[in-house]
């Protein structure tokens, strides 16, 4: 499992989110997008829905059915019904350690202007130290170009 932490700082998640979701569709993967409550799987969802009128990004939320055959599957339990190799940790979302390891790759992202997502987030790092070797961090600069520190 290899886990990259994603400190926003110039951009926010919604939009962070339609940079990084379309990257990983064009490798061909399936991701799951994990948030904290209903209420934000429900604000993402529609998001995702209207962000762009020219172009859409496929996916699919607990209330759909088949979520199986959803490209991206919003959540806000530790589920993997569209067989993921991808997970997206947001709002400060801790998953259970195993279901983690079921994923090739996990980005948590977070928002570097809030203090306690900041906390919750250097508490997480600490936390998979010990489970993973391959966890880096990547931080926006003043532009929001995504630097490897």
């Amino acid at each position: 499992m290899r886990v990259d932490f994603y400190h926003l700082q110039k951009s926010g998640l919604d939009e962070t989110l339609v940079m990084l979701l379309p990257k990983i569709l064009q490798t061909g993967d399936n991701a799951v997008l994990r948030l904290a409550n209903n209420a934000n799987v429900k604000k993402i969802n529609d998001y995702l829905w209207s962000y762009n009128e020219e172009s859409w990004l496929p996916h699919g939320s607990e209330d759909e059915s088949n979520a199986s055959m959803q490209p991206i599957f919003i959540t806000s339990e530790d589920k993997n019904p569209n067989e993921a190799r991808i997970l997206l940790i947001c709002d400060g979302v801790e998953p259970e350690i195993e279901f983690m390891k079921s994923f090739d790759r996990v980005l948590n992202l977070f928002d570097g202007n809030n203090d306690m997502s900041l906390e919750k987030a250097r508490a997480f790092w600490k936390k998979l130290k010990s489970e993973t070797e391959e966890i880096s961090y990547w931080q926006q600069d003043s532009l929001g170009k995504w630097l490897k520190k």
